[in-house]
């Protein structure tokens, strides 16, 4: 029984290690490297949501700047929050973002882009490892000055604004059905006496 037990933890175990998320080797900052991201931009995290049922969450991020894409001040990107390739990010943290489009609109992040938190100091930064030694400054630097920066779209930009929907109260219905039935019966005797 014992050797049934270990044999199938150890079954378990070697099927998470197959099931883990593997990247690829992150490849040294340029134009070309960066061709795959529709969406790149620098920010803070606003609020997090919960995971949904598909397994993703959504990360509302104040933009500081914004290097590749279209986004508004404040912009929503998913990740993946349930698997082994989950990302994490918590309120108040600053990123630079490599996201692709989902849809229009709505950014999406994976483990396996070169995205990076920026670190406080004190504490070991393994990200400037993976991206050869750059910072999260010297990045930021790169980014501005290689891709430039876009001036972020305004509210007012928004093409969907709030419209009030005006109902007619009381006897302004009726007026406007008899109104218009005595319009197509004037119209319908003018077409029939011009069309004889």
């Amino acid at each position: 029984m014992k050797k049934l037990t270990t044999l199938i933890t150890c079954l378990l175990l070697g099927m998470q290690l197959l099931l883990a998320c593997k990247c690829e080797g992150f490849k040294p900052l340029s134009k070309e490297n960066l061709s795959a991201y529709e969406f790149i931009f620098s920010g803070r995290v606003v609020a997090v949501s919960a995971c949904n049922e598909g397994e993703q969450a959504i990360v509302r991020f104040a933009i500081d700047t914004l290097y590749r894409g279209k986004a508004f001040a404040e912009t929503d990107v998913r990740f993946d929050c349930s698997s082994s390739c989950a990302m994490s990010f918590a309120p108040g943290e600053r990123w630079t973002i490599y996201a692709t489009y989902q849809k229009y609109g709505v950014g999406e992040v994976s483990l396996c882009s070169p995205s990076r938190k920026l670190i406080t100091a004190g504490t070991p930064d393994f990200y400037t490892d993976m991206h050869n030694g750059g910072t999260y400054h010297t990045e930021a630097a790169w980014l501005a000055q290689n891709l430039g920066i876009i001036p972020l779209n305004s509210d007012s930009d928004k093409k969907t604004n709030t419209r009030e929907l005006i109902k007619p109260k009381g006897f302004d219905v009726l007026w406007l059905y008899l109104g218009g039935a005595a319009g197509v019966i004037a119209l319908f005797f003018v077409l029939k006496r011009f069309l004889k």
